[in-house]
């Protein structure tokens, strides 16, 4: 079966291309990479696959999860694709116009103190859209 679509940035809504399309189903892992336009095309067995999208400038986004502060962060899940997140497609027949959207991602460097100035070991960063930031 065929399927074809976009990779589209989630803000901007501009195609995003050169990014690994990867489709994950039960007997591993299907990929293609998207064009210089953000197409991709990619032929699968029918089935049940997980889409997203593998690259270290983008995240893909797919449904909201539940937070999982304030307990530590699971070290076996950090950096790993959460596949209750990504979008379920099911494949029966060709199919057209299944878009994966992505945000930009970026890196943050620096280190946590506390109300006198001392490092604070340990400490969960959170990162939130700057167009949510309040003031302090």
């Amino acid at each position: 079966m065929r399927i074809t679509g976009n990779v589209v940035d989630r803000l901007s809504r501009e195609p995003v291309g050169d990014v690994e399309v990867v489709f994950r189903g039960p007997d591993g892992e299907e990929s293609v990479t998207a064009g210089a336009d953000g197409s991709y095309r990619i032929e699968l067995n029918p089935g049940a696959y997980r889409a997203f999208v593998r690259d270290d400038s983008v995240l893909s986004v797919g449904l909201p999860v539940e937070e999982r502060l304030p307990g530590f962060p699971d070290l076996d899940a950090i950096g790993a694709p959460d596949e209750t997140a990504m979008p379920l497609v099911v494949v029966q027949q060709d199919l057209e116009a299944v878009d994966l959207f992505v945000l930009r991602g970026g890196a943050i460097y620096g280190r946590v103190l506390d109300h006198a100035g001392k490092p604070v070991a340990h400490a969960v960063v959170r990162g939130v859209n700057s167009n949510r930031v309040r003031p302090l």
